[in-house]
């Protein structure tokens, strides 16, 4: 396939319903998704149905996994080989959430952190976003815009689990801004104004957080997403709709456990 034929394939999977759009404002709402609201949308995403319809917790999460990997091993199979990397290290995005809980996991499973020492999260953020531009760069394509929607995701992961220490009481051993700020300068280009622009509407949603852990993480994925549209779907190319892909992706599985695990806790 043509590097356009997969940015065409990119753009109808995006536009299968649930959209990311609707699974914030469902989440702002307060409401809960069920199997009947997909199976009445036309063209929806029917593979969602199994973990829409789960009835634990585990079997959420797990449907939720599977359907991502699968999606995602799906895309590989069509892309230039030299895209592939990419993919790669934007799944790893999950697993660096998860080294904030257990900073010790990421060394010993990939090489970018085996550089850094144990629950260097700095180090962490920088060695990623030094190995994403080395993959994104060796696709030929400008790196600055993608990768300025990545770090914008970055932050919005990292600052999430700041506020849950901060309401926990539990002291920050690192310093977000700080390991950020070095990432902003070498964006450059167009890349630092969207990753800049968006910063600022983070501090507007922080005190949502205690009130509302999920209502905040709706805030966060509308701000990425906002900002992903108009640096990477709107101008289109296929490094740019992959990461805008994936990134949808990520926030979509985000939600959709929001939603699910509403019905799951009330009827539990």
């Amino acid at each position: 396939m043509t590097k356009e034929d997969v940015t065409a394939l990119l753009y109808i999977r995006l536009s299968k319903p649930p959209y990311l759009e609707e699974l914030i404002g469902l989440v702002l709402e307060g409401l809960e998704l069920d199997v009947s609201r997909l199976q009445s949308t036309p063209y929806s995403r029917l593979e969602l149905a199994k973990a829409i319809g789960a009835t634990t917790l585990q079997e959420l999460d797990e449907s939720l996994r599977e359907i991502l990997l699968r999606e995602v091993g799906e895309v590989s199979g069509i892309l230039p080989g030299d895209y592939r990397g990419v993919v790669g290290d934007l799944l790893v995005l999950q697993d660096l959430e998860s080294a904030l809980v257990d900073p010790g996991r990421l060394p010993s499973q990939y090489d970018f952190a085996r550089a850094c020492g144990e629950g260097d999260l700095n180090c962490l953020i920088k060695r990623y976003v030094e190995k994403l531009r080395s993959s994104m760069e060796a696709t030929g394509e400008e790196a600055s815009g993608p990768l300025s929607v990545v770090a914008l995701a970055l932050y919005g992961i990292f600052v999430r689990y700041a506020l849950s220490w901060k309401k926990l009481g539990i002291k920050q051993v690192w310093d977000t801004e700080a390991a950020f700020n070095e990432l902003v300068r070498p964006l450059g280009g167009a890349g630092l104004v969207y990753y800049a622009g968006a910063l600022s509407r983070f501090t507007s949603i922080a005190s949502l957080w205690e009130r509302d852990p999920a209502k905040y993480l709706a805030e966060e994925a509308k701000i990425v997403n906002e900002t992903s549209k108009t640096a990477l779907y709107f101008p289109g190319g296929l490094l740019n709709l992959l990461t805008h892909f994936l990134i949808t992706r990520y926030y979509e599985s985000k939600l959709l456990r929001v939603l699910v695990s509403r019905r799951i806790l009330r009827v539990g």
